[in-house]
């Protein structure tokens, strides 16, 4: 289920230089969002200054999360609409994508798994303290269970690579960005389970033709 196409490289090494740092903004965002946890003006300055000094490849990865975020989100933003509602008009559109466990068609999910782990880390920190309600808006609404599985992969991938205090201070301002930390963690673990089920269904279907969204059968 989580194919990674053999003609794929990392992020890191393919992207180019056509996106601005700031090609998008948060509606209303002034700075540091009052959201994103207590961390002191050197950390303050420090994620700032990240946005601008972000490696060309990692500005574009950032830029195009973004805008597949708006989109997916906000398909009325094509038309140039600005309706606030959007989010709650394509409820029904977003219980789809929750069910969907395919990484076909799912251009997030798929950007994330191209990007290396410390890539993601230093995208994630640019977000929490410039797009915060983007970076909510992906873990809450935008990631489908293929998406939330392959990020949490990445966490991993980065822990092991990232000291421990440097790991608590990423998950501090990542999950800071959030009104409701246990909702974030909820959304992730929810995503993860329902790959989880998926996975253990193509199983069944696949080498022991057991559909269990078929007719019941009698065994002996």
């Amino acid at each position: 289920m989580l194919h990674f196409p053999s003609s794929s490289m990392d992020k890191t090494m393919t992207c180019t230089t056509s996106q601005p740092n700031n090609a998008y903004k948060d509606p209303g965002h002034q700075g540091i969002s009052p959201n994103c946890g207590n961390r002191s003006s050197n950390d303050e300055h420090r994620s700032e200054v990240m946005l601008q000094e972000l490696e060309p490849c990692a500005s574009q990865s950032l830029n195009e999360l973004i805008s597949l975020v708006h989109d997916r989100l906000n398909p009325s933003r094509l038309t140039g609409s600005t309706d606030n509602s959007s989010a709650g008009e394509n409820h029904e559109t977003n219980k789809r994508k929750e069910d969907s466990c395919s990484i076909n068609d799912d251009p997030v999910a798929n950007l994330i798994l191209t990007l290396h782990p410390l890539t993601i880390h230093s995208i994630f920190l640019a977000m929490a303290n410039n797009f915060p309600r983007t970076l909510e808006a992906l873990v809450l609404h935008a990631l489908t269970p293929v998406g939330s599985e392959i990020l949490t992969r990445k966490f991993e991938e980065m822990d092991q690579l990232i000291s421990g205090e440097d790991q608590k201070q990423f998950y501090q301002i990542f999950y800071g960005v959030f009104d409701d930390q246990s909702a974030a963690m909820d959304a992730l673990l929810n995503g993860k389970e329902l790959f989880a089920r998926q996975a253990f269904e193509d199983v069944l279907d696949q080498y022991m033709g057991i559909n269990l969204d078929g007719p019941k059968q009698q065994t002996k």
